[in-house]
């Protein structure tokens, strides 16, 4: 998922299985692309058999696209979480310049606040600890997709290792997910009481 923090990045693939494929060269004039050469076809093939009994390569292939894919949703929802954060900080502050005050919102932005934090916390871990040198109490997403992702630099496949933490990195997407989206959910009421009490108008 492209960001404003990654969109110059150098872009990047995964590896593909031995096969067929063709290249072709274009080139772009405000916005028309036109072929300039030949599409060209090459062969992928294996530099050398393996001492140990692989996978199939399109099984690896596999592996490694469904990796890449997952990785891309776990950034996507950890840039949502980041923006849900930055909403609830803005209403907190909406409030204290409202016309009239109601400790009972006052409350539940708060505790919405607290339970964003927590999400995060369960997804990158707690940036406190880090900064003393300890280590994070549990393991995060990341940890498991970092352990599962060690199949992509190995054109042998995912062992049992590699697929158990992929497992366990998809269970927790799942729980952290239906936690954004339960917490993100219970915003849009506190926006109805934020105009009752005639807080300043946040900008989209």
């Amino acid at each position: 998922a492209l960001t404003k923090s990654n969109y110059q990045n150098e872009a990047s693939g995964i590896m593909v299985a031995p096969g067929q494929y063709s290249a072709q060269l274009f080139k772009q004039i405000e916005g028309l692309y036109s072929p300039i050469s030949e599409q060209i076809a090459f062969s992928i093939n294996p530099l050398m058999d393996g001492a140990l009994e692989a996978s199939s390569p399109d099984s690896v292939a596999a592996y490694w696209q469904a990796l890449h894919d997952f990785r891309s949703k776990i950034y996507s929802l950890n840039d949502d979480v980041d923006v849900l954060k930055q909403k609830v900080e803005i209403m907190l502050t909406a409030y204290e310049r409202a016309h009239s005050l109601d400790s009972s919102l006052k409350s539940k932005l708060m505790k919405l606040r607290d339970r964003v934090m927590i999400v995060e916390n369960q997804m990158n871990g707690s940036d406190v600890r880090s900064e003393v040198g300890a280590q994070n109490e549990y393991p995060t997403i990341w940890t498991y997709l970092w352990s599962a992702s060690g199949a992509s630099r190995s054109s042998y496949g995912p062992t049992k290792t590699h697929l158990s933490s992929f497992q366990i990195a998809r269970q927790l997407y799942t729980k952290l997910e239906q936690d954004y989206k339960d917490l993100n959910s219970s915003l849009e009421p506190l926006e109805d009481l934020m105009n009752q009490i005639e807080a300043p108008t946040i900008k989209k």
